[in-house]
């Protein structure tokens, strides 16, 4: 089974990890959902800035203030 990692990629530069296991992602109205493995799932404001699914990556661009 291929699950990602999700990361936040900040206005700061920094990474912060927000959710392990995904299985589904979605992006409506600036807003990207994750979803895991059990079907819980979180929302972000933000955008999709990079999907590598080979290795289990996502990261999404915080949303500027």
């Amino acid at each position: 089974m291929c699950l990602s990692t999700a990361t936040l990629r900040k206005q700061n530069g920094e990474q912060e990890e927000i959710m392990r296991n995904v299985s589904k992602v979605y992006v409506k109205d600036g807003i990207v959902v994750l979803s895991d493995i059990l079907g819980e799932e979180f929302p972000v404001p933000g955008t999709l800035a990079y999907c590598d699914l080979v290795n289990g990556k996502l990261e999404i661009e915080e949303m500027s203030a």
